[in-house]
């Protein structure tokens, strides 16, 4: 008997007693009232309570008949899988639905669903449970044959604090989730991939932060020539600036005189390009990435920032038109000025510095004391010393890595809270280990 056939009766004007329970009701095709039509019928017969699926312990992804792997983050995304993917489940008539709490270890997820048929309504439960099963991208990292393409990021230089830039840009944008292993190597980091195409991604991700060179190379694994099918491991070998902050640069003779600035220079930034500084003059120039590759040879590092000396100012000799504000500074905020600085009670040195604008008597500042240095083409009465920054008190700020707590480390916390763009790709952290996200309203 069809249930639907209580619409022929919904035009009667007289009403009945129910069978069962003998209260007034309107005529319907089983006499019976929906309290005890829900007793007597049961809606859910029929429908399966039990199930299985599928699930990667290691990656936590779930299978997708017959073969996608997908990856569920919340329990919206859950909630869709299950009820989609069973097809009993899926032609129900679905009110409501909603997870029941179960113990982690128990393996099984327990849906609590309200359905309706024929004007009743019923709640069940059906219960998932989850079997491991391993995906094929875990079935190969497990046979050791856990990648197709390699990402080497190498920096060749004994300051790496570019490459610490490099890393925490890396860890914001989480550009390591796709890799399937890094290991650290001498002078860089190497990224595994299962597909050619997440290693590109990170290239490109490379380029797009950092001056580099890129060398693509390609090996063949296995060949099956009757099906002209191939399969290569690729290889992305990035070599990114050889040059950090505060570098103490001597330009070629042929290359200065081309762009008519100093041989000794300091290095101000490094991005996708790196600007130079004439600790003298406060003359600045950008190399740009395709010139200072293929001028490579015309740059020679002679002191890093761990060569840096502590001096304390004792004199700042200011231009008169400095006192009335009247010296123009360019776009970094620089003046020359003279000034004389002392290292350990020693005698006066003086100097001419680029960072007119910052310097005070009694400050602490860093530079290179050349006394010692074998340069012989730079005036001695002029280069004694070169000033490169101010020091300041520690920041009481980090940023999620293990290196050791040095002057470098220091050195890149000031770097990144001075740069508006080194802000955007780099987490600062307080002393509570929480993300810092007001940076603008603190001052050094």
């Amino acid at each position: 008997m069809d249930l639907n056939d209580n619409e022929k009766y919904e035009e009667c004007k007289y009403s009945i007693s129910c069978c069962k329970c003998g209260i007034s009701i309107l005529p319907n095709c089983l006499n019976m009232c929906t309290r005890c039509r829900s007793a007597e019928i049961d809606i859910t017969e029929g429908i399966k309570l039990s199930y299985a699926v599928e699930s990667c312990k290691k990656c936590n992804r779930y299978l997708l008949p017959p073969k996608k792997w997908i990856v569920l983050e919340n329990e919206t995304d859950l909630l869709s899988f299950l009820l989609l993917r069973h097809k009993e489940i899926r032609n129900l008539n679905i009110v409501d639905s909603g997870f029941k709490k179960t113990e982690e270890h128990s393996r099984r997820i327990i849906l609590e669903l309200e359905i309706a048929k024929d004007e009743l309504r019923c709640n069940i439960d059906v219960v998932f449970k989850i079997r491991n099963k391993q995906c094929p991208d875990c079935d190969k990292m497990e046979a050791k044959q856990y990648w197709t393409s390699i990402v080497q990021i190498r920096q060749r230089s004994k300051s790496k604090r570019t490459f610490l830039y490099l890393e925490q840009s890396i860890l914001k944008h989480k550009m390591y989730k796709k890799c399937t292993n890094i290991k650290e190597r001498k002078d860089g980091i190497d990224f595994y991939y299962l597909d050619r195409h997440s290693a590109c991604e990170m290239v490109n991700f490379l380029e797009g932060a950092i001056g580099t060179k890129l060398l693509v190379s390609n090996r063949l694994m296995t060949e099956d020539r009757n099906n002209n099918k191939m399969k290569y491991k690729f290889s992305y070998s990035v070599e990114i600036f050889p040059l950090c902050k505060d570098d103490l640069v001597v330009l070629s003779e042929e290359f200065a005189k081309k762009r008519n600035i100093s041989r000794l220079m300091l290095v101000l930034k490094v991005s996708r390009r790196i600007t130079l500084v004439d600790p003298v003059s406060s003359k600045t120039i950008d190399i740009t990435n395709k010139c200072f590759w293929s001028n490579r040879e015309c740059f020679n590092v002679v002191m890093t920032s761990k060569d840096l000396t502590l001096f304390r100012v004792t004199e700042v000799e200011r231009d008169y038109r400095q006192a009335f504000g009247t010296v123009e500074t360019d776009k970094w905020g620089f003046k020359s000025v003279d000034c004389f600085v002392t290292r350990e009670y020693n005698n006066d040195v003086h100097c001419k510095s680029h960072l007119g604008s910052i310097l005070n008597e009694d400050d602490e500042i860093y530079g290179y004391d050349l006394g010692n240095c074998n340069l012989h083409f730079i005036d001695r009465d002029l280069f004694k010393a070169i000033l490169v920054r101010k020091n300041y008190k520690n920041l009481n700020l980090s940023v999620n890595t293990e290196r050791e707590r040095d002057r470098e480390y220091e050195f890149f916390l000031e770097d990144v809270f001075e740069d508006d763009d080194l802000k955007k790709n780099v987490d600062l952290y307080d002393r509570t280990a929480k993300v810092v996200a007001n940076l603008d309203t603190m001052k050094l």
